[in-house]
This record gives structure tokens, sequence and C-alpha cells, in this order.
């Protein structure tokens, strides 16, 4: 049986540069965490096309 937790649950963001934690907030209320394959997914499915860039057209790129 499992027991119950006496804290608020709270879903954090964490910004790691070379393996150590450099900050970290609460994901707000309002907010949803996903993968680029997940927001891609979900532009799909509501219609859009999802087009990358070519590289040649990227900055930067030679």
């Amino acid at each position: 049986m499992a027991t119950k937790c006496k804290h608020k649950r709270t879903q954090v963001i964490l910004t790691i540069e070379n393996g150590e934690v450099v900050c970290s907030r609460p994901v707000l209320a309002n907010e949803f965490t996903a993968t680029i394959d997940c927001f891609v997914q979900m532009l799909e499915k509501a219609g859009y096309i999802v087009a990358y860039p070519h590289p040649a057209l990227i900055k930067g790129v030679n």
C-alpha cells in the first residue's frame, strides 16, 4: 500500500550546463513541456504543415 505524500506536487524546469544545474523554476499552471517531436505532431494533427528550412537557407551554414 502506498503512503500518502504530505507535500504539494511540483514540477520543475532545470537548466543544466556541463552536468551542473545552473537554474531551476517551477512549471506554471498554464504551461506544459514537450519534446520538439511532440510539438510537431500536435501542429500536424491541427492541420499545419511543418516544413524545415533547407540547410543552405540557415544563417551561418556554408
